[in-house]
């Protein structure tokens, strides 16, 4: 939809940024469901934004029947693996369409073309590069010719910035889709998922230094695929879908290198080591890793939910003793206090008697000495 002035060109337009169903969340019954808006001015792209927050009914985490628990594994490759409790199956991305799948970011549609991000990092070293400056400098030394002045210079550069935008944003749109296509297929095989958050930025530092783990292409590619993101778009989909639910597990960190049926630990597993060899002479387990990661993470953050209940279970009988002995300490103060009470009471009539008792002998007394003397 487009607002604009008649025989206009569509670029001073306004137009609706979002699928059909968004658009027609928002005009409804007038835009009665929106209920704060924002503009946003981009400078790169010189082209303002109207961002609108609409009201939605909640939806709810409760369901009938069974309920299916599932578990994930956050990586590379795969860009995320998941378990599913209650059936044993694992899938990840390779179940998307070709269309769908992480080729959206990283495989050529054709030979002749760049994949998106070898577009933007071709731009943004296109962008790098040395100032007008420095670039006539180095034509007057080698007694060359400008061939471009410089307002000819600065719009390239305006252009090219133009134009790293553009990749940038289709970038993210694709990044985007595939995020989404993912997490609802987890939804439609999971009621119930378990996700642990990748500490990306300690691995990446970690490899960096030891120079073991990922290497420079590899941490690339998962700056592009962006696990946070992903992470949100879960909890984005679990929210807006009736009967499903995120749940944060209870941590990554070297769930793929415990074996997931003896709970062996083994720290000397590399990055490039796809399958799990228990070394317990009792168990000898061969599985792929990323599925008993995401194995893991599920029983672990079940283990934890329930440890949790348990302390709480051992806090609320630990605060109901110590609440039955301070009422036990004030009964047993109270009565000492009543005690005291009682017994100052009876030491007060006690003498109040012992003063009535002397004083009725020293009145019996004068009476006797008074009869003697009228005698």
């Amino acid at each position: 939809m487009e607002v604009a002035e008649e025989n206009a060109p569509v670029k001073y337009g306004i137009r609706l940024c979002g699928s059909e169903k968004v658009v027609e969340q928002i005009l409804e019954n007038d835009c009665e469901n929106v209920v704060q808006t924002r503009l946003r001015y981009n400078p790169k792209t010189k082209e303002h934004f109207i961002d609108a927050i609409i009201k939605v009914p909640k939806t709810s985490e409760d369901k009938e029947g069974e309920i299916v628990v599932g578990g994930t594994d956050p990586g590379n490759t795969p860009f995320c693996t998941f378990y599913c409790g209650s059936t044993g199956e694992y899938f990840d991305e390779s179940v998307l369409s070709r269309n769908g799948g992480r080729d959206l970011l990283f495989t050529k549609k054709d030979e002749r073309k760049k994949t998106k991000e070898e577009r933007v990092a071709e731009l943004e070293a296109q962008l790098e590069k040395m100032s007008w400056t420095e670039h006539n400098e180095i034509q007057i030394e080698r007694n060359r010719a400008n061939l471009r002045t410089r307002k000819q210079w600065c719009q390239a550069r305006r252009m090219l910035k133009k134009r790293l935008e553009k990749a940038r944003v289709s970038l993210r749109n694709y990044r985007k889709k595939f995020h989404y296509m993912l997490a609802k297929k987890a939804y439609e095989k999971n009621d119930v998922l378990v996700h642990n958050k990748l500490d990306s930025k300690r691995l990446y530092v970690e490899s960096k230094g030891t120079y073991d783990g990922f290497g420079r292409r590899a941490r690339k590619n998962a700056s592009i695929l962006a696990q946070a993101e992903f992470a949100e778009v879960l909890k984005w989909v679990a929210r807006r879908t009736p009967g499903k639910k995120y749940i944060t597990g209870a941590g990554e960190k070297g769930t793929s290198k415990t074996c997931c049926c003896c709970y062996m630990y083994n720290p000397k597993l590399e990055v490039s080591d796809k399958m799990y060899r228990c070394k317990n002479e009792d168990c000898e387990k061969v599985y792929p890793r990323d599925p008993g990661g995401a194995k893991n993470n599920t029983v672990e953050c079940a283990q934890y939910k329930k440890e949790l209940e348990e302390a709480a279970e051992i806090e609320r009988q630990l605060a109901e003793r110590a609440a039955a002995e301070a009422a036990e300490r004030e009964r047993a103060v109270s009565a000492r206090a009543e005690r005291a009470s009682r017994r100052e009471r009876e030491s007060v009539i006690s003498a109040r008697a012992e003063r009535a008792r002397k004083r009725a002998q020293e009145t019996e007394g004068r009476r006797r000495s008074l009869r003697q003397r009228i005698r």
